[in-house]
């Protein structure tokens, strides 16, 4: 049913008001008469002033409690929970309501804390008493449990404040770690360059998606995915605004996402991403050594700032550039300067060109630092080559490593737990052995010469043509 209201009258005389009543105007100002509102109590018509004396505000008892809560958190902010719940529980369900009249004749009876024995009124009030001389026994135990709970409030805040630094410069340190991930990852610069890459990984599609995948993040980081010539109803983009780039393609309903789409779609992002990147020098937009690493607030004038909010801010920055700066690990330098370019044998011919770390996840063997080798033989020359069968030879004659024809060497595996020094293994050092071993046997070997055939006698002739007859 919809009330019949009387039309608007003329703006108000006064059309911009001050302080207080600006405020008025803006939320009930049609209702006062202070801001000459046109639904005013006075401009009622009787069949509106009839309404609004039945009408009753059915939101008190929901929001009752919650008052009641809150004025109890103001006079004693270390109430536990529990205990103010029931507070405003008890002073909310009538327990403190005194006697009174409701109608004519009928009376509502008090509360339980004024109908209660005298005995226990009296108990209740020596106890809790603030008004006397000697206040009671559980206000004297609320006020040392008071003061023990600002201690203890100081020192959680303070142990909270310091997990919160260290997760800050944490989330830091991992940014940079990734920014240092992105500056390492050899790019590739030209479509011919891409596709041999992935020329390589032959059948190895997990692999290639891998590889794809870091190509993207780590372009995509450099450049703080400014890719102007992607518009953003490009189907590499998101669907809401800022529009990013997405590594994945957009899901289509009843149709299941396979590595074959994402690598086409990869490929063809990365395409375009290479493009634009030819036109402009990769100058990386997020460089971490020249920013600042600890947010600072904008001021008037530095002089006013807090010297130990400075000092702090500085030894913190301090903290997070010592966390995430690169540091090469002892057991990569030294298993590089012992392994990298060795002869292994182990049923062929085996040269180490890289050392890499290998963390095994989701399989039962453990991490460990890995020799990776490319199979090689002697040429005539007598020097290690790579056979053609192991490389893929692209359209401008680069050959690159099929990665199937990659052997991995465990040096060292981390059998006792990451945080222990890894166990050296023996195995890669016994197919060394063998290719020193199997090279000073063939260099101490002369080389059997080419020798004619003796002439046969004319009886072992003969007796090799009725050998043949017979």
């Amino acid at each position: 049913m919809t009330l019949p209201r009387t039309p608007p009258p003329h703006p108000h005389p006064n059309p911009k008001p001050t302080g207080i009543k600006e405020s008025l105007t803006r939320t009930m100002g049609e209702y006062l008469a202070a801001t000459g509102g046109h639904l005013q109590n006075d401009k009622k018509t009787e069949f509106e002033k009839d309404i609004a004396s039945r009408m009753i505000s059915t939101n008190n008892s929901a929001e009752g409690p919650f008052a009641t809560a809150r004025a109890f958190l103001h006079m004693y902010p270390t109430l536990k929970l529990r205990t103010l719940a029931t507070l405003s529980a008890a002073i909310v369900n009538g327990t403190f309501k005194p006697d009174r009249k409701v109608g004519g004749t009928k009376t509502c009876k008090a509360g339980y804390a004024f109908r209660v024995a005298p005995a226990v009124n009296d108990a209740i009030g020596t106890l809790c008493s603030v008004h006397r001389r000697n206040p009671g026994a559980i206000t004297v135990y609320m006020r040392e449990e008071v003061a023990k709970d600002e201690i203890e409030a100081e020192r959680v805040r303070n142990h909270r404040k310091a997990l919160k630094l260290e997760s800050k410069k944490r989330a830091q340190a991992n940014r940079m770690a990734t920014y240092d991930e992105a500056i390492e990852t050899t790019l590739a610069t030209s479509k011919a360059e891409l596709t041999n890459e992935i020329n390589s990984y032959g059948n190895s599609v997990g692999n290639l998606l891998h590889y794809l995948q870091q190509q993207f993040k780590a372009r995509k980081l450099l450049r703080k995915g400014l890719y102007n010539t992607i518009p953003n109803v490009s189907r590499f983009r998101s669907l809401k605004k800022p529009y990013t780039l997405r590594m994945n393609p957009p899901a289509q309903p009843g149709i299941k996402l396979t590595a074959k789409a994402q690598i086409e779609y990869l490929t063809d992002l990365l395409h375009i991403m290479m493009a634009e990147d030819s036109m402009r020098e990769l100058q990386p937009t997020m460089r971490p050594d020249e920013n600042k690493l600890v947010r600072s607030l904008p001021v008037i004038s530095e002089m006013f700032q807090n010297p130990e909010a400075l000092r702090l801010k500085t030894e913190q920055e301090a903290q997070i550039r010592a966390m995430a700066m690169p540091k090469d690990n002892p057991w990569l330098a030294m298993f590089q300067n012992e392994y990298l370019n060795k002869i292994l044998w182990d049923g062929g011919y085996f040269r180490v060109f890289a050392v890499q770390y290998v963390p095994n996840k989701n399989t039962n063997r453990y991490p460990c630092w890995e020799a990776t080798t490319e199979p090689v033989f002697k040429d005539d020359h007598g020097d290690f080559v790579v056979h053609d069968r192991h490389v893929t030879i692209g359209k401008d004659g680069t050959r690159t490593l099929l990665k199937s024809s990659m052997v991995g060497f465990a040096l060292a595996e981390y059998s006792n737990g990451d945080d222990a020094d890894p166990v050296r293994l023996t195995f890669a050092d016994t197919c060394i052995a063998k290719c020193l071993t199997r090279q000073a046997r063939t260099s101490a070997t002369p080389k059997p010469s080419a020798r004619k055939r003796p002439a046969q006698t004319a009886a072992a002739t003969a007796r090799s043509s009725q050998r043949q007859k017979t």
